[in-house]
């Protein structure tokens, strides 16, 4: 029984028992050329297009860097969605704390990653922006400044200095 037919691919459903007893469904798709690679190959769905996943991550590659604002919109569209803000605003807010954490002051070129975007889990509003380890260890005390101020006092009470 053929399902579809476009001008590229033919489904074909061959329809069986097994031993159970149980109907199984076996599909197999007419040849096609790679949209990568040229290279001729027999496709497992049919949304597929390359011969296998390098071919798919070269022309995703290739689709990314065609699009030059590419980082940028996910980044936006991020902001967006977490925090409300746009990259523009979150740049604003790097310019003003001088592209250092506002914690320990670690400059931005000195990290793997992106400063985070601190904020309150009550409000929402935004604090600032923090290296990776500032906003954990914030977070991982709960937000909560007695606590802090309480651990705190545990490293100095402990300390070798």
């Amino acid at each position: 029984m053929t399902l579809w037919t476009s001008e590229k691919k033919v489904q074909t459903i061959l329809i069986s028992k097994n031993k159970k007893g149980q109907f199984t469904g076996e599909s197999s798709f007419e040849e096609m050329e790679c949209q990568e690679c040229g290279t001729p190959f027999t496709p497992k769905s049919y949304s597929a297009k390359y011969c296998d996943k390098d071919c798919m991550y070269k022309a995703r590659s290739k689709r990314r860097k065609a699009n030059v604002n590419y980082k940028k919109s996910i980044q936006n569209n991020n902001y967006k969605r977490k925090y409300g803000i746009t990259l523009s605003d979150y740049n604003k807010l790097l310019k003003q704390q001088n592209n250092r954490c506002n914690i320990c002051s670690i400059h931005e070129s000195e990290l793997n990653t992106r400063l985070c975007v601190d904020h309150s889990h009550v409000t929402g509003t935004i604090r600032g922006l923090l290296c990776h380890n500032c906003n954990r260890g914030i977070g991982l005390l709960q937000d909560d400044y007695l606590l802090l101020e309480v651990a705190a006092r545990y490293l100095k009470e402990y300390s070798d200095e």
